[in-house]
């Protein structure tokens, strides 16, 4: 397994570090995985811009700066892209997901700012549209995007073998979703089978 170095947009609610303790719990120390986060807020408490800059690797991590150059780019929200330059730091032929509702070329050839289109462009991205509340619905999982973009960036990321990430998913639905009731955890859990798919 190689370094990935991955950089993901996101809305924040009012306790942020979710991420960091689906991180902690999903990559405890593994012999083959080793994470790293770090987290940029905007100045809302809540509803506000998260980026988190994120790295896994095979060795331990010891880089204590924020992610310039990534491998894999989730933008979540899609206003993102044309409030920010959420494509800066991506690498040449990089993966990048955006959350959103449209699933036409047409709609995404309209909706798309050119410049987003030009610096798709220019680096080779691999862009990847997906609607995640629409997933997140279906799965009974509510408005909750999370777990989707979660998936997501499993299957396309490399970072583990699809079956030991399932598995880790798993464990950590269970874990992340006990005192929502069984119904909720039903719902997270066919999210794991859905990536079989």
């Amino acid at each position: 397994m190689r370094a990935r170095i991955t950089r993901l947009w996101m809305l924040f609610r009012p306790f942020p570090c979710f991420l960091l303790r689906f991180l902690t719990a999903l990559f405890p120390p593994l012999p083959l995985v080793t994470s790293q986060a770090y987290f940029s807020y905007d100045a809302h408490k809540s509803g506000g811009v998260t980026v988190s800059h994120l790295r896994f690797g095979p060795h331990p991590i010891a880089a204590p700066y924020l992610v310039s150059q990534a491998d894999y780019l989730a933008v979540n929200h899609q206003s993102y892209l044309a409030k920010y330059d959420c494509l800066a730091g991506l690498k040449q032929g990089g993966i990048v997901v955006l959350n959103t509702h449209f699933n036409t070329l047409e709609g995404i050839d309209k909706f798309l700012p050119e410049r987003v289109k030009k610096d798709l462009a220019a680096k080779q991205a691999q862009l990847y549209l997906i609607d995640a509340l629409a997933v997140a619905k279906l799965m009974g999982l509510g408005k909750h995007v999370n777990m989707v973009m979660q998936a997501v960036f499993f299957q396309l990321s490399g970072v583990l073998p699809m079956d030991r990430a399932i598995a880790l998913l798993k464990k950590s639905i269970t874990k992340a979703y006990e005192r929502k009731g069984p119904e909720v955890r039903r719902s997270g859990l066919a999210l794991s089978g859905w990536l079989l798919c």
